[in-house]
């Protein structure tokens, strides 16, 4: 039984609740991280939705390990305290849900309550949430501004013993929450869905893309998602780990090992944009050019946005001294990424070399607008001369 918590602010800057008196239907909505004291996630899309909505928030990213502000000071204090409120509405169905760190926190005291909740349908969507914290190249370990909660660090055995049912929402171009689900083949009530050409912030590319409103209404009144481009590919549970092991192989530059792991994936799932893109980056690394463009080739062809796929590309054509051909790729990743200052760098010296100086002065602007220290800017200025006078726009 959770701890209880005798004092509870229905209103602060952490907590807002929101009473439907016609709906026997509440959903618990866990923000993500760095979203400012007084402002909630999914506060306007929850809007039309009918249904008690309680909104909730942490302070410095602790991923809800550590209690909610108001609510308690520990998880299972804060979770005594989230109960009382959701008993409050009289609640038939509770579904608990948020994006990344909120998927967590979603996940964390859906299970945690779930127990408690008799009688009451209780479900889950997390949107990109970890299942595993701390690890390396996780959110978790690199965006958390408190302590580390071991007891929390892997929520698999509290899920399997619980009675939420968890809906998993995820990007298939994001090797970390590719590699969690992998961890989650063998949990039953675990269901995952992998969006084709999603990122990390998966709920936001519905909402650009599709419509996350209907899809959260759909799946609080029926438990069901809407029919998007799924990927299915991630049926076999060894992917993920393949996937994952080559993309840790090339962060250690060890890209022998990397071809392996990420050949083994492709061969697993041969239409996956990611792998084919990182195995041509190992494949790079190794010298084997002609694979390494048709692994870039097959990922663009997969996913057309993927900007670092066209600087990979353009990489591979500096090898192989086709310099007008790296032009072209370098432009097409900064039109998909104008924050890409590695690109733009590249982009800039290949100019410089065709001598189409007055085509560069645009990019150097973009490099002081974004990264006003970088090292090449002086070096830049100096060869271009009077062309350097910054530009009134930069792209």
């Amino acid at each position: 039984m959770p701890e209880k918590n005798n004092s509870v602010a229905l209103e602060s800057d952490f907590i807002k609740v929101v009473r439907d008196s016609n709906s026997t239907k509440t959903y618990v909505i866990f923000s993500s991280v760095d979203i400012e004291p007084g402002k909630f996630m999914f506060w306007r899309v929850m809007s039309p939705i009918p249904g008690n909505k309680i909104f909730l928030n942490d302070s410095d990213n602790g991923w809800y390990v550590h209690g909610i502000p108001g609510l308690g000071r520990t998880a299972l204090q804060a979770a005594a305290s989230l109960l009382e409120i959701i008993r409050s509405t009289s609640p038939q169905e509770v579904i608990f849900l948020g994006p990344s760190m909120g998927g967590y926190g979603a996940m964390l005291y859906g299970a945690i309550l779930s127990n408690e909740l008799h009688d009451v349908k209780t479900r889950c969507l997390s949107f990109g949430g970890e299942f595993l914290l701390y690890g390396r190249e996780t959110r978790s370990g690199s965006m958390g501004k408190k302590e580390q909660h071991k007891g929390y660090a892997d929520i698999r055995p509290l899920l399997k013993q619980s009675n939420l049912s968890v809906t998993q929402v995820y990007g298939d171009t994001d090797l970390t929450d590719i590699f969690q689900a992998s961890k989650t083949h063998d949990i039953e009530n675990i269901k995952r869905y992998a969006l084709r050409g999603g990122p990390h912030a998966v709920s936001t590319f519905i909402g650009q893309r599709f419509d996350l409103m209907g899809l959260i209404q759909r799946f609080g009144e029926t438990g069901e998602l809407p029919n998007l481009p799924w990927s299915n590919e991630f049926d076999h549970p060894e992917f993920g780990k393949e996937l994952f092991l080559g993309h840790l192989a090339l962060l250690d530059r060890d890209s022998k090992l990397a071809s392996n792991h990420l050949q083994a994936a492709c061969n697993m799932s041969p239409d996956n944009a990611i792998a084919r893109h990182k195995l041509g980056i190992a494949q790079f690394d190794l010298g084997l050019y002609e694979s390494a463009l048709n692994n870039q080739n097959q990922a663009i062809q997969l996913s057309p946005k993927m900007d670092n796929a066209y600087f990979s590309r353009g990489l591979i054509f500096l090898k192989l001294e086709k310099q007008k051909l790296a032009i072209e790729e370098f432009e097409k990743c900064v039109l998909l990424n104008p924050r890409h200052i590695k690109s733009r760098t590249l982009l800039i010296e290949s100019l410089i070399l065709e001598n189409r100086l007055e085509d560069c002065v645009q990019h150097v602007n973009a490099i002081k607008d974004r990264s006003p220290n970088n090292p090449k800017l002086k070096e830049f200025e100096r060869l271009l001369g009077p062309l350097a006078i910054r530009s009134k726009t930069a792209v």
